[in-house]
Formats: structure tokens, C-alpha cells, sequence
């Protein structure tokens, strides 16, 4: 329950800033095209997603399962934001 708490923070740390992100330098009349893609890789991405948690919970039983997706969800937004603040010092 506690890492389902931190990836549904997290989610929302990531959601708001990157639909603000894309307002801010995607062109007016391609964000409507910009939304539709992310759209549509992300609707395509379930079903590929459902696979593999189903593939790996038969290996390895479905609570580790949901524990290891969760755990390298946290870690890839870690990783994005640790080169992010990189990217921001050496901006500085």
C-alpha cells in the first residue's frame, strides 16, 4: 500500500508538469496532434504492459510482480528528475 501511495504521488508529479511542459513549447496548432500521439502510444502501451505483468507474475507470483513494476516506476522518475536538476546546473 505504501509504494502504491508513493507511485500515485508520483504520477501526479509527473502528469501535471509534462502537460504543462508541452503547452509551453509545442505550437498552439500542433498540440492537438502532440495529445493524440502521447494518446494513443499510451493506449497502445496497456495492453503490452498487461502482458508482461501477466508473463512475470506467472514466474516469479503476482505480489513481487506489482512490487518490481512499482519499484522501477519510482526509479525511472527518479532518474528523470536527477538529469533534470543536472541539466539545470549546468545551465547555471
Amino acid at each position: 500500500m505504501a509504494l502504491e501511495l508513493v507511485l500515485g504521488f508520483i504520477t501526479i508529479l509527473i502528469n501535471v508538469p509534462m502537460t504543462s511542459y508541452f503547452q509551453s513549447v509545442v505550437p498552439v496548432g500542433y498540440q492537438g496532434r502532440v495529445f493524440a500521439l502521447l494518446s494513443f502510444i499510451s493506449g497502445f502501451s496497456i495492453p503490452l504492459g498487461v502482458t508482461y505483468s501477466g508473463f512475470l507474475a506467472s514466474k516469479i507470483g503476482a505480489d513481487w510482480a506489482y512490487i518490481m513494476n512499482n519499484i522501477c516506476v519510482i526509479l525511472i522518475v527518479l532518474l528523470v528528475f536527477s538529469r533534470q536538476s543536472v541539466n539545470e546546473r549546468k545551465k547555471i
